[in-house]
């Protein structure tokens, strides 16, 4: 990144020299958590886009102002800069970019206890969903069904988790599900809704649905179940860490 920096820094590309910062940004702050120098970057992101003139870059560089934001505690530069990304991607027409951008604004507003414009939002990205995929369609049910269960509103995560499953199943869905039925105390629930979360061949998946009971069940005074899970996630990390590994011989053998 660094080397493309310096050549589109030299050459008259504004596009791709935008493309540059960004991704130096982004990577500081997805991968390193180095908030103030990623700040450094997006800033010069955002300062060339004038003369990219491209909504797609401009789209991500404001999403990624919005995200730097909201982690350093800057609610009110957040939002600014959350209204600027849901204005690219109408800009753009967009659905899948909107969806987001009001989902972000949604996160926004409830950190600010203001329940109108959270509906507002919410509303917004549900009157986007009828132009999008099925399976687009369960994720971003799925975005919704998380903002409102981290923000402990089990009802509304609940409809929404289910709205998800009813157009495209998805197992980690089950994983959110199982989570609300053991904080409602329904713990044979959750374990069957732990189980389908299970029944996926991606070991990924398998690793959080063991990690989310873990959890739950250390939470609900549960130690039996809590070390039998932990054993049994314990293993699956060694069986994801082997696969990584011959992914990687394979890789190797290839070059």
């Amino acid at each position: 990144l660094n080397r493309c920096i310096a050549y589109y820094q030299k050459s008259d590309d504004p596009r791709n020299l935008v493309r540059a910062y960004l991704n130096k940004g982004k990577f500081l702050l997805e991968h390193r958590h180095q908030h103030e120098q990623a700040s450094t970057w997006l800033k010069l992101a955002e300062e060339a886009l004038p003369k990219a003139h491209d909504v797609r870059l401009s789209y991500q560089t404001y999403e990624a102002l919005a995200t730097l934001n909201y982690y350093s505690g800057n609610d009110s530069l957040a939002m600014e800069y959350s209204y600027k990304t849901l204005a690219c991607a109408e800009q753009s027409g967009n659905h899948h970019q909107m969806t987001y951008a009001c989902n972000h604004l949604v996160v926004l507003y409830m950190a600010r206890h203001e329940p109108d414009s959270v509906r507002k939002y919410s509303n917004h990205s549900m009157s986007l969903l009828s132009q999008m995929p099925p399976k687009d369609r369960a994720f971003a049910f799925t975005n919704l069904g998380t903002i409102y269960m981290i923000n402990h509103e089990l009802d509304s995560a609940k409809s929404y988790f289910e709205r998800a499953q009813t157009e495209y199943p998805l197992p980690f869905i089950n994983q959110w599900l199982a989570e609300i039925s053991y904080q409602r105390g329904d713990r044979t629930q959750a374990d069957t809704l732990w189980a389908k979360a299970m029944r996926t061949t991606d070991l990924r998946d398998r690793v959080e649905a063991y990690q989310s009971m873990v959890g739950k069940k250390y939470d609900g005074g549960d130690y039996r179940g809590t070390a039998d899970a932990a054993i049994r996630l314990l293993e699956l990390k060694d069986s994801l860490v082997q696969q990584m590994k011959t992914a990687e011989v394979q890789e190797i053998q290839l070059k």
